[in-house]
């Protein structure tokens, strides 16, 4: 009976199993091991230009066009950029360049001056090849016969400012003799010449 109720009664005896901790070798935790997924095959990159095909050129476009014969130059250095083909301008009208901005700036109170002098823009449509703005200009018309009025006003104006600067040379306070001997004359050196005016003033806006 002893030895049956020893063997009941009895501690188990603990083995390696038992003595080791689940999920714990060497007191670090275990880790994890995840099984693997498949991995999905990739979708292949299709690049947007590959569906499309290459336009075939033809050799004509290629070359440049070549003229029959010699080529002449039609721009020369020294040649007036600003200068009006001749026969462009209508009958009974005037063309000009007259400043519209300034290093890039628009100078909208000139511009509000020549529209009250009726000078517009001459339209781009009119003359083809033709190029209407350049380097802050722009190619205006008016009547012809504005534009005559404002030059015979110039030319008053000019000639006022001649008729002074001769009166303080030639003229003489008074009680004094006047200047209008010869010798008083050569020493002077007045000479006078209309021809050198050039119409058109400096007022842009008359």
């Amino acid at each position: 009976m002893e030895n049956v109720m020893n063997e009941e009664t009895a501690p188990p005896v603990a083995t390696q199993e038992s003595v080791v901790k689940p999920g714990r070798r060497g007191g670090r935790p275990r880790a994890r091991v995840r099984p693997k997924k498949a991995q999905e095959p990739f979708a292949p990159i299709v690049s947007r230009r590959a569906g499309r095909a290459k336009p075939e050129r033809d050799e004509t476009e290629q070359q440049q066009p070549r003229a029959a014969g010699r080529l002449k130059r039609r721009r020369h250095r020294g040649d007036d950029r600003f200068a009006i083909p001749k026969g462009i301008v209508p009958p009974g009208f005037s063309y000009e360049w007259k400043r519209e901005s300034v290093f890039g700036k628009p100078d909208p109170y000139h511009q509000s001056g020549l529209r009250e002098n009726h000078w517009t823009p001459v339209p781009a449509e009119r003359h083809p090849g033709l190029l209407v703005k350049q380097d802050g200009m722009i190619l205006m018309e008016r009547p012809s016969y504005l534009t005559d009025e404002a030059h015979e006003e110039d030319f008053k104006v000019a000639m006022e400012q001649v008729q002074i600067a001769r009166s303080g040379i030639t003229d003489t306070p008074q009680g004094q003799f006047t200047r209008a001997h010869d010798s008083a004359r050569r020493a002077t050196k007045i000479n006078t010449d209309y021809n050198t005016y050039i119409r058109g003033g400096q007022n842009e806006e008359k």
